[in-house]
């Protein structure tokens, strides 16, 4: 990466807040069948494209880390585990498995609300004593509104356990600071850079578009009104949404939907693409920033609604239209195409997008900053921890001595 794109955060040694100064014993809670072990089998296998699950391990120089555990379930342990899940709406039941090794640690680090809140239950009856809690939100704040009374007042009271709310949206912080009355922290998310696709120039009278992802606020109606009103873009949908399949008909043949067979499957999608497109409805998580920053990584333009907190991300790697316009979306597939051979442009998009901290690695960083603050007293070294894990920039941390 170009050094002037480099913005590094450091802390010298003599300024080390108390903190920083051992390696603190880190415990991340991950959702249910995502552990290291089950996730290498599954990388192994084709169906994830990163080795390791959402780039915590790159924090392992800085902190001890513990990942919970899955337990190997008979059908009536699952059915009764997802049961209360939906009744609750978070992992209750996977989190009293791994009671013990939430008992052993300083920091708790989770991915998503139905990994703290469930925590915070164990908390609140005593099984785990209070531990600094780095709670991320992803889609609590989007359903809010619509949930039940009793459901609300739950989680209000779960969410005091919280030391850190973070999530990865300032339209998301926004929304979480008017519920919990208390600051929320927006954390920059980033994958790693898995693959990379041969240029392709444009040719022909067809655009060719890929349209990955299973994310609830996809708006694929959209871009199968695009495919309809435009002959000459090809949407193929690799998705393993039902809403998405049940689209196809035969009067629009340009529109088609599949489910990919793993990640060699999801590469070659990419291959074949001249731009990948991502269309949005309103959201406040940044929705679909996953398939946004692996299009800017393999070497495909993107086309993406300008909704979620995006434009906070991508700046100007990607082109955008406006939620629930077909020709809006059409236009800027359109003016993504424009760049699908310039490889130029192609690459300073990627430099630059790296260059902002949306890496698998800076993500992993950042959560040893948020350990760090969870920590401390408010004060100077505090706001200094926050600031790193929240700015778009690449992240790197004084060595641990």
């Amino acid at each position: 990466m170009p050094e002037d794109l480099r913005t590094e955060s450091r802390t010298p040694a003599d300024q080390a807040t108390p903190a920083q100064r051992r390696r603190l014993q880190v415990y991340v809670h991950l959702d249910h069948g995502r552990s290291p072990s089950r996730w290498t089998k599954m990388h192994e296998a084709g169906v994830v494209l990163d080795d390791t699950p959402y780039g915590y391990a790159w924090a392992a120089p800085h902190v001890d880390l513990t990942f919970s555990e899955d337990v190997e379930e008979k059908r009536l342990q699952r059915l009764v585990r997802r049961g209360i899940y939906w009744g609750l709406g978070f992992e209750i039941v996977h989190a009293w498995r791994n009671r013990h090794l939430m008992r052993a640690a300083e920091v708790i680090w989770t991915h998503t609300e139905h990994e703290h809140l469930a925590i915070a239950l164990l908390m609140k009856l005593h099984v785990v004593r209070p531990t600094p809690l780095v709670a991320q939100c992803v889609w609590l704040w989007d359903q809010w509104d619509s949930l039940p009374r009793w459901r609300r007042a739950l989680y209000r009271w779960l969410l005091e356990c919280a030391s850190l709310h973070t999530t990865h949206s300032a339209l998301n912080a926004a929304r979480a600071r008017e519920v919990v009355g208390a600051p929320v922290v927006t954390v920059p998310f980033g994958i790693e850079p898995a693959f990379a696709v041969a240029g392709r120039e444009p040719g022909g009278d067809t655009i060719h578009v890929l349209a990955p992802g299973n994310d609830r606020h996809r708006d694929w109606p959209l871009l199968r009104e695009v495919a309809r009103l435009n002959p000459d873009i090809e949407v193929v949908v690799m998705s393993r949404r039902r809403a998405a399949r049940q689209l196809v008909t035969a009067d629009v043949p340009n529109f088609s939907v599949r489910v990919p067979s793993g990640t060699k499957d999801l590469i070659q999608g990419y291959d074949r693409a001249d731009v990948v497109a991502v269309p949005l409805r309103p959201n406040l998580h940044v929705s679909g920033i996953t398939v946004a920053l692996e299009s800017v990584y393999s070497g495909r333009p993107l086309a993406i609604t300008g909704v979620g907190g995006v434009t906070d991300y991508l700046q100007d790697a990607a082109t955008y239209a406006e939620p629930g316009d077909a020709d809006s979306l059409a236009h800027a597939i359109r003016g993504a195409a424009t760049h699908a051979g310039d490889a130029g442009w192609l690459r300073r998009t990627r430099d630059a997008v790296a260059g902002r901290g949306l890496t698998a690695r800076d993500y992993g960083l950042r959560h040893v900053a948020l350990s760090w603050a969870a920590l401390e007293q408010p004060g100077p070294g505090r706001d200094q921890h926050l600031a790193v894990s929240s700015r778009f920039s690449t992240v790197t941390l004084p060595d641990q001595t």
